[in-house]
């Protein structure tokens, strides 16, 4: 777990990280057969329409991820939240 003083991250930024440092609970989540390509060291796109299980999707390739890294190597943060509104690219930069 992260602390405070290892880092000034947004307070509620910083707990959000935590929690996504946590194991992942699969259970109830209906397996996504789709697969993104291997391309080293692009970023991919996960578009869809809403409620089309696009988190779900992603959340899996995250659980199949941290089978061989690091948790801190896996991790699935969303900004969807009116308390992170605001926040500064400095914020940002630090969670590299």
């Amino acid at each position: 777990m992260l602390s405070t003083s290892a880092m000034s991250l947004h307070p509620f930024l910083l707990k959000k990280l935590n929690a996504a440092l946590l194991p992942i609970a699969m259970t109830g989540m209906t397996v996504r057969d789709a697969r993104l390509p291997a391309v080293p060291a692009k970023v991919h796109v996960v578009a869809g329409m809403r409620r089309a299980g696009k988190t779900t999707f992603l959340r899996q390739l995250q659980a199949e991820r941290r089978n061989s890294v690091r948790p801190e190597c896996a991790l699935y943060l969303s900004f969807d939240d009116a308390r992170l509104a605001g926040l500064g690219a400095d914020q940002l930069s630090l969670l590299l």
